[in-house]
């Protein structure tokens, strides 16, 4: 085969690009996808080696949409990468420099007659301020050389986030400080109040600030674990030398500088090197703590920063906070306030007459019951506060319960409940429906709710064929008596009928 300087059209709107010989006996050949057709460039080195440059990510001359990260200044048509380019920009919060300045060269890459702008700057949103210019600089390469210029007067040393402070609830497993806990409920609540839940709510938010303290969550450190006084006194040394050797270019302060940097490095190696050691005997004397370690490796695996844009339920994306807030409530309301058809037939009897009395035990038992180290609602009371009040807090518990009983209504604090967005590791993180909205719910509300639960399962009698939502077992528990069935069937080699319904899946 004669070596070819055109390509050759392809079945299905393909194009192959190919490089032979008059005999026949080697080749290479590159087939093209429709949708990359736009070559910039072909190079045909031998009978096997050859290179095609693709015209790939162009964003466009204009904005089209891409408000904020395309500056309207830009070259050429927009293709898929480019537009996929865009999306990627809104999703993470950056703009694309190059379009926010007007210059009659905008070409980035050159080659075969073909011009393209396929070299971007990509920056964050609050740092464009910073940028003075940015322009392409021609060569005699096909590649032009883009430079960005950046004001650094107007540069600011960044200011970390403060810590969220939150109460150390754990402490309430100690004796003595449960003791004390107790003790101090007893005297902030009283009992012959009008809003006991209330009082009750101040009270333990208060007698838990004074006995167990407030603690500073950890800061954006990054993997710091291992810092300590000797490690920040070398670390401040070096950074005060290093200004020090800036302002006056000496051997001495340079050798200084050296020297106080050698020693920085040999003081952290050795922190972290206790640090692991230290990290290593508490996995030893308590072996749990690793499955906790790897727990929370995973979640940072798969946490996904997105939710910079999303996408509606007319397929538009928004941008502005106010409009992802609008989208966020349209889709909350839509799957939270959806309920399921009844034909109002039930088993049981209907029971008439005055509601029976909520008893001490019914309150303790759902209070054991509850799991501990669970997120709190917008009260910030949890299981823990409730638990170690002691008997004033089952008094309170009590009460409630029999307002609840009695129709008296939930208090104002329980109609309110902090939805959060968990994504499920899956699908377009534009979407809202690739995200598990869990409710963080009050304590006090989850143990009213187990009492009345515990009430319904003792009148109602549920069929054996029912999973969810039962003790002892899951709908996974049914997925496997399906497929063993379906295993047996097929080894029999007897055919099996799969009837499902709607509602109940």
């Amino acid at each position: 085969m004669a070596r070819s300087g055109c390509p050759i059209d392809w079945d299905q709107g393909k194009k192959l690009w190919w490089s032979g010989n008059e005999k026949g006996v080697g080749g290479v050949g590159v087939l093209v996808k429709e949708e990359l057709l736009k070559v910039v460039e072909v190079q045909r080195r031998s009978d096997r080696v050859m290179s095609i440059v693709l015209a790939l990510g162009h964003v466009g001359k204009w904005m089209d949409g891409f408000d904020g990260v395309h500056g309207g200044h830009g070259f050429g048509e927009r293709n898929v990468e480019g537009r996929m380019l865009l999306e990627f920009c809104d999703e993470k919060d950056l703009c694309v420099a190059n379009t926010w300045f007007k210059k009659k060269r905008k070409v980035t890459f050159s080659a075969g007659g073909n011009q393209s702008e396929i070299d971007f700057v990509l920056v964050d949103k609050n740092s464009r301020k910073f940028l003075r210019d940015v322009k392409v600089i021609p060569g005699e390469l096909q590649h032009s050389l883009v430079v960005a210029d950046i004001d650094k007067k107007k540069l600011r040393k960044v200011v970390r986030r403060e810590a969220v402070e939150r109460r150390m609830v754990w402490k309430l497993k100690e004796e003595e400080a449960r003791a004390k806990f107790e003790e101090r409920v007893e005297e902030l609540v009283s009992e012959d109040t009008l809003d006991m839940g209330s009082c009750f709510k101040k009270g333990v938010l208060k007698a838990c600030e004074e006995v167990c303290g407030k603690k500073k969550g950890r800061r954006d450190r990054g993997d710091t674990w291992w810092w300590n006084e000797e490690v920040k006194e070398v670390i401040g040394k070096k950074k005060e030398a290093y200004k020090i050797w800036c302002k006056d270019r000496s051997e001495g302060n340079k050798t200084r500088y050296k020297s106080m940097k050698n020693r920085a490095k040999k003081v952290v190696a050795k922190a972290m090197r206790e640090g692991a050691e230290e990290e290593l005997s508490k996995i030893s004397e308590n072996p749990n703590t690793v499955f906790r370690m790897v727990k929370t490796m995973r979640k940072e695996g798969r946490d996904v920063d997105g939710g910079r844009c999303m996408r509606g339920s007319d397929g538009r994306l928004n941008f502005s906070e106010k409009d992802r807030g609008s989208v966020w409530k349209e889709h909350m309301e839509r799957i939270m306030n959806e309920e399921n058809e009844w034909d109002q037939v039930t088993d049981a009897a209907m029971l008439e007459g005055p509601v029976e009395r909520v008893s001490r035990e019914e309150v303790v038992k759902a209070m054991q019951n509850m799991k501990t180290g669970k997120a709190t609602g917008l009260s910030e009371v949890s299981v823990e506060m409730i638990t170690a009040s002691g008997e004033m807090g089952i008094t309170v518990m009590m009460k409630l319960c029999q307002d609840v009983m009695d129709g008296g209504g939930i208090p104002d604090d329980w109609k309110l409940s902090v939805v959060v967005p968990i994504y499920k590791g899956k699908g377009d993180v534009k979407s809202c429906g690739a995200y598990r909205g869990v409710k963080l719910l009050e304590h006090a509300m989850k143990i009213v709710e187990r009492v009345l639960e515990k009430r319904i399962r003792n009148l109602v009698e549920v069929d054996q064929m029912q999973f969810g939502f039962m003790p002892g077992k899951g709908t996974i528990d049914a997925v496997i008596i399906l497929r063993r069935w379906q295993e047996e069937y097929r080894d029999k080699e007897k055919k099996i009928v799969w009837s499902c319904i709607k509602e109940g899946w």
